[in-house]
């Protein structure tokens, strides 16, 4: 499409990526088994096995409105805003916009094999290996050549067609405005073709691609290692190919994600093997699925421990007295956790929760239909979720209100359920409580400034300020309250039951108050490098930047012992210098001291990867996802299209130079004007630019980066 791509998994689902403003990349459920996809420019287009044709995305001139009693179908194609349909019987069935004629075929067409809707104009490939075409023809692009002779497949973009002839050879006609339909001399043994915005792509009998055209994204630059393909498709400004093995390579724009890997779409899985050491130099591993154990987040209750991995399980330990040690058989597909007194939770990648253990006030039974959840948080005996948009619901014990969300509240951006209050962090900085109040722990004092973080204990409340102080209140029968003096650079505050804990940016933990009766407020000494922190009752716990977690404090149900294994792994010293992992999934993996010189990391997925040490000299980083690596160094990697990545406690070293860019993406108001700064040690602050007019979407922008380190931000003037 556009900037999304869709593709079929052998099962006959659909998948898709990339831009998603009208709802063009969220396929319907429950669709059935699809036989083709196709995308437009804001829509898509699906026929299914038992020949209709499902629609979805814009439909501003009715490009998704298929007609009733359209018959079986076998195919579909998608214009700018029209639609296509092809009959079993070799009619078309046509809809949408109509400015060019579009979607007005010839009268005496008949006895189709093939459509290909271009922006404006329309293909037709008849059983007699003519070419029909009609609609817009501006450029030429609907004037068939004369004596064109047998062909066997067409190809359409905004204002070139193509086809490719019995013999194997191509023409193109229409636009020639960056070259797209000028054929490469010599090109032959062609079996496929396939049209983008401005350029045009061929595959050959060989295996191997061919692309000529626009390049101003790097579309017609074919991966020179890319082989064994078996079918192409390209978008506006981006390509992808299907390879025998079943991977799928993708190059050009990926500015919507529309070429990162397709979920459910991988041909080998490798899931938790140790490696460590081994030597794979210039092994061809693309596609291959190297995720493994390492913990991803780390959540503490009263007397319970749940780690959720890497590749999307959980495990629990400690007291299972109420079974909140249970996990769920099966559950996989996790993105985050947490354990309340008695009970846990997990969050599913889509978007629902999963509750088990103590149900005495129904804290573990998620409420029917609710969805679109992407935070979740277990108090003491109820539940908090947050959902897209920025709203909230809770369930479970509500003596004092707690569980009763205030009617107005929205835009909240995180949640957290204390003993009997529960606090919400507000998009614009400010925090709204509700609950008991027994010791003020619900009332906000004035002064607050912007918050980055808002944190719910038993009985008082813990923020972290946008200039990295914390402020507590509420009940400071044991200290929680009484913030260390000087306490500055933090970067995650957490409150537990009776005592506060506070992470910073150079990686160590502060934690006071509480009894300390078990050690749970004594932070062990020589703890460095630490990402994430969690506490409850009488025990603590942090994640390490290497992915493994420590644990200190009361350990009377096995809660603080780890278990054995936990972080499994890995790739750790491999020597993977030269070997192809386009495309593969590396999340979690453990790729400490690496040798990853010269490797092909094309689209592959490091996110959450510990890459201390590892040696990236002269390796392809393209479109290659970093967000939430640890300790990357690509200083020497060759950088061809953007690394994505996200500011957090994560480090990534980028090469230094000019080439080498952040890109942020914000959402904005239409009324208000922002702000971008960066900072070298979160203290001191300019700006980088100013007055950006917010226009109610998302607004992006790139810098460079120099040699230093910085912390960037936007804010809302």
């Amino acid at each position: 499409g556009y900037y999304h791509t869709l593709a079929i998994r052998e099962d006959g689902s659909i998948v898709a990526k990339g831009w998603d403003d009208y709802k063009q990349s969220t396929v319907p459920q429950n669709l059935g088994k699809a036989l083709s996809v196709s995308g437009g420019y804001y829509h898509s287009l699906a026929s299914l096995e038992d020949g209709s044709v499902i629609a979805w995305g814009r439909n501003n001139h009715g490009q998704r409105n298929v007609p009733e009693g359209l018959g079986s179908v076998t195919s579909v194609s998608a214009g700018h805003a029209h639609s296509m349909a092809l009959r079993e019987d070799g009619s078309i069935v046509m809809w949408g916009r109509n400015n060019y004629g579009q979607i007005s075929a010839p009268e005496n067409l008949s006895s189709v094999t093939q459509i290909v809707a271009g922006r404006e104009h329309s293909l037709a490939l008849q059983k007699d290996k003519t070419v029909v075409a009609w609609g817009r023809n501006d450029s030429g692009q609907s004037s068939v050549p004369e004596g064109l002779g047998p062909v066997t497949q067409i190809a359409a973009a905004y204002f070139h067609s193509l086809a490719l002839k019995e013999d194997g050879t191509v023409t193109a006609w229409g636009s020639n405005k960056y070259g797209q339909t000028t054929v490469p001399d010599g090109l032959n043994s062609v079996v496929a073709i396939s049209a983008g915005g401005f350029h045009s792509m061929a595959l050959k009998d060989d295996g191997t691609v061919v692309a000529w055209g626009r390049n101003i994204y790097g579309q017609t630059d074919v991966p020179t290692d890319l082989k064994n393909v078996i079918s192409i498709v390209s978008g506006t400004v981006h390509n992808a190919a299907l390879q025998e093995n079943g991977t799928i390579v993708t190059w050009g724009s990926n500015d919507y994600g529309q070429g990162d890997p397709l979920p459910g779409i991988s041909p080998a899985i490798l899931r938790g093997a140790e490696l460590t050491g081994a030597n794979l130099s210039g092994s061809e591993l693309s596609g291959v699925d190297f995720s493994n154990g390492t913990v991803a987040a780390l959540s503490i209750g009263d007397y319970h421990t749940l780690a959720l991995k890497a590749e999307g399980t959980v495990r629990a330990w400690g007291s299972n007295v109420q079974g909140q040690c249970d996990v769920p058989e099966g559950l996989a597909n996790v993105t985050a956790v947490s354990a309340g007194d008695f009970h846990s939770l997990a969050l599913l990648e889509n978007g629902t929760v999963v509750g088990w253990g103590n149900n005495e006030y129904g804290q573990s039974m998620t409420p029917a239909g609710l969805n679109n959840v992407i935070a979740i948080e277990a108090g003491h005996s109820r539940t908090v979720a947050l959902r897209q948009g920025g709203t909230v619901v809770a369930w479970g014990r509500n003596v004092y209100g707690e569980s009763t969300v205030p009617a107005a509240l929205r835009n909240v951006i995180t949640v957290s359920a204390g003993g009997y209050h529960t606090v919400a962090l507000r998009e614009n900085g400010t925090i709204a409580i509700w609950g008991s109040n027994e010791y003020g722990e619900s009332i906000v004092p004035l002064g607050l400034g912007r918050l980055i973080a808002a944190e719910a204990g038993f009985e008082h409340t813990l923020v972290l300020k946008e200039d990295g102080t914390v402020r507590a209140w509420g009940n400071n029968l044991l200290g929680q309250c009484n913030v260390p003096a000087g306490l500055r650079d933090v970067i995650a505050i957490h409150a537990a039951d009776f005592y506060s804990m506070a992470l910073k940016s150079d990686g160590t933990v502060v934690c006071w108050g509480g009894s300390n009766q078990y050690g749970e407020s004594t932070v062990p000494a020589g703890l460095r490098d630490v990402v994430a922190i969690s506490g409850m009752y009488y025990h603590s716990g942090a994640i390490k930047s290497d992915g493994t977690i420590v644990l200190w404090g009361a350990d009377l149900d096995g809660q603080v012992t780890v278990p054995e294994n936990l972080t499994s792994t890995g790739l750790g010293r491999a020597n993977l210098s030269g070997a192809n992992l386009t495309g593969s999934d590396l999340r979690g993996a453990n790729l400490t001291n690496a040798n990853l010189t010269n490797a092909n990391l094309t689209n592959a997925n490091l996110s959450g990867a510990n890459l201390t040490g590892a040696n990236f000299t002269g390796a392809l980083i393209s479109g290659t996802n970093l967000i939430g690596a640890i300790g990357a160094d690509l200083t020497g990697a060759i950088l061809d299209k953007p690394v994505q990545f996200k500011i957090s406690t994560s480090v990534v070293r980028l090469p230094s130079g000019k080439a080498d860019k952040i890109k942020i993406l914000f959402s904005t108001e239409r009324t208000k004007t922002y702000t971008i700064q960066s900072s070298s040690d979160l203290n001191s602050w300019r700006s980088i630019e100013s007055n950006i007019q917010g226009n109610g979407q998302s607004i992006e922008r790139s810098f460079d980066l120099g040699d230093s380190n910085y912390f960037f931000r936007a804010i809302k003037n």
